[in-house]
C-alpha cells in the first residue's frame, strides 16, 4: 500500500524500493503480439500461437515466483 505522505523523501524512497521488489522479471524476452495477415498459412498461425503461449507461460512463471501472498 502506498502511504499518503509521499512528499517525504524517506517515505518515497522506501515506497519505491518496496515497489521495485515486486516487479516481475521474465525469464525469457517477450516479443510484441502483432496480428497475422488474413492470408496466413497454418504454419504461420501455429508459430504465432506458440510464440504467444510461450510469452504467457513466462509471465505466469514470473508472477508465481513473485507471489508473496500469505494465503495457504
Amino acid at each position: 500500500m502506498i502511504p499518503i505522505n509521499i512528499d517525504d523523501p524517506v517515505v518515497l524512497r522506501r515506497t519505491l524500493e518496496e515497489l521495485e521488489t515486486r516487479i516481475a522479471i521474465l525469464p525469457t524476452p517477450i516479443t510484441p503480439v502483432n496480428t497475422l495477415d488474413d492470408a496466413a498459412v497454418i504454419e504461420e498461425i501455429v508459430l504465432k500461437t506458440n510464440e504467444i503461449v510461450e510469452g504467457l507461460n513466462a509471465v505466469i512463471v514470473a508472477l508465481n515466483a513473485t507471489n508473496t501472498s500469505d494465503k495457504p
